[in-house]
Order: structure tokens, then C-alpha cells, then sequence
């Protein structure tokens, strides 16, 4: 008869962690109010034809976007009001951008979080210039974009993904406690910033705490390592253009990376 055993028992096996620079990312949004809305968007609510509200960008906005880094280190911006979303708009963008070959490590962020910012972005009027993998189709190696909830519920497989509390307690990662995400919007209504900004800032330290206890499990590095001749030909590259040469990133590139790089700074 099995055993099941509490979660406190349960321990990843720690090996040699491969550096990988990563920066994980929560979103928090609202369903816009009536007030709030375009009128369009009012009748077609109103008519029946959707019954989408937070869940949609068309029918939502951005009220909070935290960060945090490997250090476990968060950096949040909190706006309640829809005249403030752009501001957490180019929060996104500008933060992903300074964070230059980083991995964006997200929970839901290939489906949810990344889309809804873009959709939201247009919405705006808020230019970005960081690509993300959003289709999936790149090796974990070779992505900029790690969807955590996709390990729990991988390809196609036939069970569901779970919350990203549960897959804290298996993997034993504690999780903080903070206000339910069910209760955004009324915290919202209530002006409570402060509470939004706990929710946020409490599932992107437990997006990257995640991360940091499964990423020597996941086959990361297995690429083929980019060849001599592709790395002394970005060098050449870089240093035409005036950029700085950095070593260590060109000891980690693959040589899909280096490819990829190649044609990026060609194509300038």
C-alpha cells in the first residue's frame, strides 16, 4: 500500500545549478468598471455576447506588476486607477528590456500574464521592443520566456494544470500568505494598494523560488555549445558596432543562440 508522505519530506535533489539569468514576473489585473469602458465595450457586454471580464484585456486592465530576481529581490508598481495603467505598461517593458538576455520565468505567463499586457499595451498606445516566445515552439534552452505552469501540465498531456499553491507545497516551497487572488477586485473598490501589492510581489517571489528549486532538473544546456567560428564572428560583429564584448554570455550561447544573434545584428 503506498504511503503518502506530508510535503515537508518532499526534497528536490540539489546538483550543480547551471546559471541561468532569469527575472520572474506576476500581473494582477481587474475587469474594467462601466465608467471605465469604452461605450462599445459596455453595449457588448450588456448584449449577452460575452461573459468575459478580468479574464479578457479587452474587458480588463493591469493593476499591479512585480518582479523578482534570482536574489529573491522585488521591485512592484501598484496603480489602481485605469488613468495610471499605462505607467505599469511600460514598467513591464522597460524592466524586461534592462534585464537584456534574462529568462522571463512566469506561472500562466505564456497564456495569461504576457498576452493580456500586450493586448493591454496596445490598448494604450505603449510601444515594446522585447519579443517574447509566446507560441512555445523553442527549446527551454533557447527561450526567453519559461512558463512554469506548463512543467505541471506538459505538452499533451491529458490531466490539468493545478495552481501555483499546490505546486509549491509538492516541491515543499513555503508559501507566504497574502490576500486570495479571487479577492483582487474588491480590494481594488476598497483602495486597497497595499493588499494588491502583497498579492503581486507574494506569487512573483514564489514564481522564482519555484524556478530556482526545478531548474537543475530541466535540461537546460543540452544544446549543441555555438562553435569557435560563430563566437569570433560576434565578436567581430559587436565590435564593429562599438558594443562591449561580453565572454561569459558567449560561453553560454548554443549554437541556435549564437545563430539567432548572428542574424539579429546583420539585420541592423
Amino acid at each position: 500500500m503506498a504511503v503518502l508522505r506530508p510535503a515537508e519530506s518532499v526534497r528536490v535533489p540539489v546538483t550543480v545549478e547551471p546559471e541561468i539569468p532569469f527575472l520572474a514576473v506576476d500581473v494582477e489585473t481587474v475587469a474594467l468598471r462601466a465608467e471605465e469602458a469604452p461605450r462599445a465595450v459596455v453595449d457588448y457586454l450588456l448584449g449577452g455576447r460575452s461573459s468575459l471580464t478580468a479574464l479578457h484585456p479587452a474587458f480588463g486592465r493591469v493593476v499591479c506588476v512585480a518582479f523578482c530576481d534570482p536574489a529573491g529581490a522585488v521591485e512592484s508598481r501598484t496603480a489602481l486607477g485605469p488613468e495610471d495603467e499605462r505607467d505599469l505598461l511600460e514598467f513591464f517593458w522597460g524592466r524586461l528590456e534592462a534585464a537584456g538576455r534574462a529568462k522571463l520565468v512566469t506561472w500562466n505567463g505564456r497564456r495569461f500574464d504576457v498576452p493580456f499586457v500586450q493586448v493591454r499595451s496596445l490598448v494604450r498606445g505603449v510601444r515594446w521592443k522585447v519579443e517574447l516566445d509566446l507560441r512555445g515552439n523553442r527549446s527551454l534552452q533557447d527561450t526567453n520566456l519559461v512558463d512554469l505552469m506548463e512543467l505541471f501540465a506538459p505538452g499533451l498531456a491529458e490531466f490539468r494544470w493545478i495552481p501555483q499553491e499546490l505546486a509549491a507545497h509538492l516541491l515543499g516551497v513555503e508559501v507566504a500568505p497574502a490576500p486570495a487572488g479571487r479577492d483582487i477586485e474588491s480590494l481594488v473598490r476598497e483602495g486597497d494598494a497595499e493588499g494588491v501589492r502583497r498579492r503581486c510581489e507574494r506569487d512573483a517571489r514564489l514564481t522564482a523560488e519555484l524556478f530556482l528549486r526545478v531548474r537543475a532538473l530541466l535540461p537546460f544546456g543540452l544544446q549543441e555549445p555555438a562553435t569557435p567560428k560563430q563566437l569570433d564572428y560576434l565578436r567581430q560583429l559587436l565590435q564593429r558596432r562599438g558594443q562591449p564584448v561580453d565572454e561569459q554570455w558567449l560561453a553560454g550561447l548554443s549554437r541556435a543562440e549564437a545563430s539567432a544573434e548572428i542574424d539579429r545584428l546583420q539585420n541592423r
